[in-house]
């Protein structure tokens, strides 16, 4: 299997593609990459784990309270239904 490598760190080749820009110029046989991505729940529970372990590094820019209920309640609203 073919690889791409990004900063050192090498991902599977798993297509290519073909791309237009808006001035039209085109860009061709562009490698799809395998890289693994973060779901929006992980997202924001690494959000909560954050504020409740670190508070100190938001409170100047937010109401980490306030930003700790918000990311509970999406959480809550958003986990899965078994």
């Amino acid at each position: 299997m073919n690889k791409y490598e990004i900063c050192g760190k090498e991902y599977p080749i798993i297509g290519h593609f073909d791309a237009v820009s808006p001035d039209g110029v085109v860009a061709s046989n562009i490698p799809l990459l395998d890289i693994p991505m973060m779901t929006d729940y992980q997202w924001q529970r690494n959000c909560l784990k954050r504020r409740i372990e670190h508070p100190e590094y938001y409170e100047v820019t937010e109401d980490v309270p306030a930003t700790i209920a918000r990311l509970e309640k999406w959480l809550n609203e958003h986990k899965k239904r078994d």
